[in-house]
């Protein structure tokens, strides 16, 4: 069964669109059997979202709530992790996390023209080793991903594939002319995933609303993500070290008529 492991509600300033409470109500809506709230740099709607699942405890269909956030390095540095909790230290752990990261020197989503390493105060793979007990990671990035190894219980990491990524590996072989992948490389699931996931959880409204992001776009997001790498260097990495691999695509709303919300913002 399809989880949503990155969605982003409205206390994602710019990004998201729907409360906590409209997102848990569509996915009830959907069958599906969880949704994990991943606010951008911040954990402000979860609060709600416990709320939320706590007022439809009685209804026909539940989903299971699960707390989370991605965070951003200091200094515009590459790669997110999507952090999960599993515990209730776990939730500890993640409020120090976001409030560490809000304490950096460096505003979140500004890069320093020349950014001194020895001077950032926020390093997101130390911190997230330093409180890594009762949290899950997902790393979308290889510096991320190999940081954390032999630091992280393998059962707590994961690879965080992305349809940006996997659309740069898509859009390689296009351009070699290549008409098909080399022999054991990574297959492009892109179509597999389907546009829609990245944005939404209505099944349509990417599709059909004029001005909608083109397959080469990255995902909207603010503060904005650097470039991604290919998939393949995510997939190569993970196979190194042997950390399984997620499909994670970004969930920006829920409702229908939330992709022109989505743009606006």
């Amino acid at each position: 069964m399809y989880i949503p492991l990155r969605v982003h509600g409205h206390h994602s300033l710019l990004t998201g669109t729907d409360s906590p409470a409209q997102l848990l109500s569509r996915a009830r809506e959907l069958n599906l059997g969880a949704l994990a709230l991943t606010d951008v740099d911040s954990v402000t709607g979860l609060v709600d979202l416990l709320r939320a699942a706590q007022a439809a405890s009685a209804a026909p269909t539940t989903c299971r709530p699960i707390l989370g956030a991605e965070i951003s390095d200091d200094g515009g540095r590459p790669g997110r992790l999507v952090i999960l909790v599993q515990s209730e230290q776990g939730y500890a752990n993640l409020n120090r996390l976001v409030s560490a990261r809000h304490h950096s020197l460096i505003e979140p989503g500004i890069a320093a023209e020349e950014p001194d390493e020895e001077n950032l105060k926020f390093d997101l793979v130390e911190s997230a080793i330093a409180m890594q007990q009762g949290l899950i990671f997902l790393a979308d990035h290889p510096r991320l991903l190999l940081g954390l190894f032999g630091h992280v219980p393998a059962e707590q990491l994961f690879a965080a594939i992305s349809p940006a990524s996997l659309r740069l590996d898509g859009s390689a072989r296009r351009s070699r002319l290549v008409p098909r992948p080399k022999p054991h490389a990574p297959r492009d699931v892109s179509d597999e995933l389907g546009r829609d996931f990245q944005h939404s959880l209505s099944g349509s409204d990417a599709r059909e609303a004029p001005g909608a992001p083109t397959p080469s776009e990255p995902p909207a997001k603010c503060p904005a993500p650097a470039q991604p790498l290919p998939a393949s260097s995510l997939v190569e990495a993970a196979r190194a070290v042997g950390v399984a691999t997620l499909a994670v695509p970004d969930v920006y709303y829920g409702l229908p008529g939330g992709a022109r919300t989505h743009r606006i913002r």
